[in-house]
């Protein structure tokens, strides 16, 4: 349903209280022409309205489930671009309990990372569950920016922790990862000690050192192959130096 258009039928408008005694920040109400098992009403909210409304058409940017898995879909305006963390700490305005997203943009962020062993420039590819060889990388939380959430995701999956980022050198990555979802990733180039302990976590199947034309043959997805081309020429063009 994600990327479906929808209108919400509004019964709790913007700024007002609602049964727990909360002011919404947000309108809601209920989806047109839609119901759960025993007809009960499906429950929506607006976002990017700041002001009340009686209804409101606009594509589904995101569908919350509630502890009791009951679904909330959440529908905005074409232009509206919002990612997980930021969706998140707006709707637990409204929710009072614990809750699930999954959202029509995902944001990740993530490093191409290399060594250098016997004086030849060595990069770490990763092979994840699904498969495919890439970079470490995963979803920003909480209040984290690109760079803390690189990070605790390098260090997370590799066990690395004396990553030095390169300066002058990020990527962003675009890409369509299911049917309506779009990916946003964001990589940083990082360089780590040969001496470093590579410890990979239980979501890394594996992974390899490899020379540089090894490592364009064994990524699975052309973006990323493309990436480390890039990578790979500005630190030729830079003389980058050894760690």
């Amino acid at each position: 349903m994600l990327g479906k258009t929808a209108t919400v039928l509004v019964t709790v408008p913007y700024g007002s209280q609602g049964e727990d005694g909360k002011t919404r920040l947000l309108n809601f109400g209920h989806i047109k022409g839609f119901t759960q098992k025993g007809g009960v009403p499906l429950d929506a909210y607006v976002i990017g309205m700041e002001k009340p409304v009686h209804s409101f058409t606009g594509p589904v940017l995101a569908v919350l489930y509630r502890e009791d898995r009951t679904p909330v879909w959440i529908v905005s305006s074409r232009r509206t671009v919002m990612y997980e963390p930021e969706l998140r700490r707006l709707l637990s305005t409204c929710e009072t309990g614990r809750f699930k997203l999954s959202c029509r943009y995902e944001k990740s962020c993530g490093g191409v990372l290399y060594t250098h062993v016997n004086g030849e420039r060595r990069y770490l590819m990763v092979r994840n569950r699904s498969g495919y060889y890439g970079f470490p990388k995963g979803h920003i939380e909480n209040t984290e920016n690109d760079e803390e959430t690189a990070r605790r995701e390098i260090r997370e999956e590799t066990g690395l922790t004396e990553v030095q980022f390169v300066e002058g050198f990020t990527r962003t990555n675009r890409y369509m990862c299911k049917a309506h979802t779009q990916k946003q990733v964001t990589l940083f180039l990082g360089i780590f000690p040969p001496t470093a302990t590579i410890a990979p976590s239980m979501e890394i199947r594996e992974y390899k050192l490899l020379p540089f034309e090894q490592a364009v043959e064994t990524i699975g997805h052309e973006n990323d192959k493309q990436i480390l081309r890039e990578a790979e020429a500005f630190l030729k063009e830079h003389d980058t130096v050894n760690v």
